[in-house]
């Protein structure tokens, strides 16, 4: 009995440093007792030192050092990166195009402006959003206020920069004349008798290169003199 109570002591690393200093009296005691009461002082010690790894001593507490099976801290939320963000942006800026051409908002949409003056009327139909490539209407109409007739050769001045936005397939009419510098283009037409209006139309693409917006102006000229004219703006998307 001696024996197996000896082999059941655990090694002397379990042992709480506390638990050691407590019972260090009673190991010091077993020097001077007999054998049968150095026997039953083992078992009893054996005893309380199972007790101790059982958790059922009274005084000592185990603490279980078993990993929890789930965590309770929130894990950290990735900050967004500058690679994210853009690619967000990128797919934004894409989807908004989309449902814009879905819409038709970015097709060939056009107005009209309207000036009088000197008895005359300019009325100039012009692209007011359109896209490379496209084709895009522009006309101008000339007529006198009272309805009289016009002069036998009236003069178109416009924005050279304007028209070398356009790709031409003609004018019509066809120009009796035409004069352009860096900064003006000028068309002459010759209006048969008994005419108070000239419509004047211009067939035409956006070239493909044109980018942003395009400002332009139209000025109706007789004998030299700027009588009437109107500005305009043309937006290109991509």
């Amino acid at each position: 009995m001696e024996i197996m109570a000896a082999k059941r002591f655990p090694p002397a690393g379990l042992y709480q440093t506390g638990f050691r200093s407590a019972h260090e009296s009673e190991f010091a005691g077993l020097q001077q007792t007999s054998p049968a009461e150095v026997a039953n002082a083992r078992r009893g010690l054996a005893k309380r030192v199972w007790g101790v790894i059982e958790g059922n001593h009274p005084g000592v507490a185990i603490r279980d050092t078993s990993a929890s099976s789930s965590s309770t801290i929130p894990a950290d939320t990735p900050e967004p990166t500058t690679e994210r963000v853009l690619h967000i942006a990128a797919f934004t800026f894409v989807g908004a195009v989309l449902l814009l051409a879905a819409t038709s908002l970015l097709g060939v949409r056009t107005g009209t402006v309207t000036a009088q003056g000197e008895g005359y009327s300019i009325e100039v139909l012009h692209t007011q959003i359109s896209r490379p490539g496209l084709a895009t209407p522009f006309g101008v109409v000339i007529s006198t206020i009272d309805g009289s007739d016009l002069p036998a050769t009236i003069t178109l001045r416009l924005e050279t920069s304007y028209l070398s936005s356009f790709d031409f397939n003609g004018v019509e009419p066809t120009t009796s004349a035409s004069f352009s510098t860096e900064r003006w283009t000028w068309w002459s037409f010759d209006v048969p008798p008994d005419q108070s209006s000239l419509r004047v139309g211009l067939d035409a693409r956006l070239e493909p290169s044109v980018q942003w917006a395009r400002s332009g102006s139209a000025t109706l000229e007789i004998d030299g003199s700027s009588l009437v004219g109107v500005d305009f703006i043309t937006w290109v998307m991509p």
